[in-house]
């Protein structure tokens, strides 16, 4: 019996990978997945540049869905699937799929109470970049307020005279919390 010394190896095309959507991000992570074919391997490209341009290879993996780590805040990237077969004969890809990472999250703000009579004091703290929401809350925890990413200062009304009075600030955006900033004020 001989065996055929050029034997070779031959796979049929793969389909492509169809339905590539986006389904989790943070600031420094996208996840995405897609449909699978009968493909061995996946290929996938980003760029930071355009939909059309600048794409780099950024994985290979032979699953769905896959997550892409190590990217920068508040970048908007471009992602683009196809499949592999056994020869290394890839398929077009899927459609290109966009998304822009988070911000990091906030820094706690300078935060300090100013008092304005016997019944009211004026909480303010520093502007910051990228704040969804600025929470003012008691000593024990309690929301008092949530005010938008724009504010800067709250003023607490119908206070008790000659009492003392414990606020923090706490910054907030879609990457989570900063820690609190406390002020008291009599």
């Amino acid at each position: 019996e001989s065996q055929d010394s050029n034997a070779d190896a031959k796979f049929t095309l793969a389909n492509p990978p169809n339905s590539s959507q986006i389904v989790g991000f943070t600031s420094t992570t996208i996840q995405i997945s897609w449909l699978t074919s009968a493909a061995t391997t996946y290929w996938i490209d980003q760029s930071s540049v355009s939909s059309t341009s600048g794409f780099i290879h950024a994985a290979t993996t032979t699953a769905s869905p896959h997550t892409n780590t190590a990217l920068t805040p508040s970048t908007t990237y471009y992602f683009r699937v196809r499949a592999i077969n056994g020869n290394f004969i890839p398929t077009n890809y899927d459609g290109v799929i966009t998304t822009q990472t988070y911000p990091l999250a906030p820094t706690a703000p300078a935060f300090v109470g100013a008092v304005i009579s016997s019944s009211a004091i004026s909480w303010s703290w520093d502007t910051q970049n990228n704040v969804t929401n600025f929470i003012v809350r008691t000593s024990t925890g309690g929301t008092l307020v949530t005010l938008l990413g724009s504010a800067t200062s709250w003023l607490e009304i119908n206070l008790t005279s000659a009492t003392s009075y414990t606020r923090s600030v706490r910054a907030q955006n879609p990457s989570g919390f900063a820690d609190s900033s406390v002020a008291t004020r009599t």
